[in-house]
């Protein structure tokens, strides 16, 4: 079995029904199973701000410009600014993964057709040092987060319940933490 289908098939459960149909649409071997979800974040935030900007903009301006422009103006004032937006959010996640998660991101990007061979050459460690100033690495790295998430909501969670077990045993209050 080829390492995508592998991968692919391993994701499971963690697809919600719109990412399967997108990855069943684009099925191919740079298509890794955080694409599809990040894509869809993308497109839903976008198309929302430019519903948002689009309606206000024709409130605003459909006197001097006339509806149409108006709208067409900030509705595409509002696309662009929802993709610049949720690319800062995803980017500023992905490098706090690649700080606190370097192993697991390490994983998911092996197991991305686009990335895996670049760590033929150099290891993760050599790969993610220039990863803050390169766009290209910094999409692996969001690409491989949506991939790992549900790793990463099992890791968390585990964190969370160790700290709430903590605190139901009263060793919380000897560390000067309290409700």
């Amino acid at each position: 079995m080829p390492a995508h289908e592998k991968y692919v098939s391993d994701q499971g459960e963690a697809q919600s029904g719109a990412s399967s149909l997108l990855s069943l649409i684009g099925q191919s071997k740079h298509v890794t199973g955080g694409f599809p979800i990040f894509a869809i974040k993308a497109m839903l935030v976008s198309f929302s701000s430019a519903t948002v900007f689009g309606c206000a903009s024709y409130m605003l301006f459909h006197g001097p410009l006339g509806p149409a422009l108006s709208f067409l103006c900030g509705s595409s004032f509002g696309f662009v600014g929802g993709c610049v937006h949720r690319w800062r959010t995803d980017r500023t996640e992905a490098l706090q993964v690649v700080r606190h998660y370097p192993r697991l991101l390490e994983h998911h990007l092996r197991l991305c057709g686009e990335a895996k061979h670049e760590f033929d050459r150099q290891s993760f460690a050599q790969w993610s040092k220039d990863i803050g100033s390169s766009p290209r690495k910094q999409g692996l790295a969001i690409v491989a987060m949506y991939a790992a998430a549900p790793a990463l909501e099992r890791i968390q969670s585990e964190q969370e319940e160790a700290i709430v077990t903590a605190y139901a045993s009263g060793a919380a209050e000897e560390g000067g933490d309290s409700l």
